[in-house]
């Protein structure tokens, strides 16, 4: 998302304060992209809000799920808005969507198999009959009254 730098300083002082959920859905409210979210930033739970703002920040949400370190610990690892500018360099960085969209996509091509073409339709066949013999079925079934 395109949050500004001082926008994202600001989240990242509310997660390493005491975070307030009312100051948290204040900041909701005012820096949200999405205007419908933001307008319900006021009913949502505290989790909620914390979530979002953490996706504000450009946290992987994989990262997010399965977080078991504290919040400083998450803006060091993630975060280039910290105090220090820079992530902790001992920690691996597994930031998703900032790899390029070649790179993820050279990652999901894989090299097709030429299919034998006689394997290929037996298969088709099969499948085939499969579907004549569930027909059968059925159709036995609706003549005796039985429910399927």
């Amino acid at each position: 998302m395109g949050t500004a730098k001082g926008s994202k300083e600001k989240i990242a002082r509310w997660l390493l304060s005491d975070m307030k959920p009312e100051e948290g859905r204040r900041l909701l409210e005012e820096l949200h992209p999405n205007r419908r979210l933001a307008r319900n930033a006021q009913r949502m739970s505290a989790r909620m809000v914390e979530y979002e703002l953490k996706v504000m920040l450009g946290i992987p949400k994989t990262a997010l799920f399965t977080q078991k370190c504290t919040n400083e610990e998450l803006l060091r690892q993630y975060g280039k808005h910290t105090q220090g500018g820079t992530p902790d360099p001992g920690r691996p960085q597994e930031i998703h969507a900032a790899r390029p969209a070649q790179e993820r996509k050279e990652e999901k091509a894989r090299p097709r198999v030429p299919a034998d073409d006689r394997l290929l339709l037996q298969a088709k066949e099969a499948v085939a009959e499969l579907a004549v013999e569930a027909s059968k079925l059925h159709n036995a079934l609706f003549e005796t009254g039985e429910v399927n």
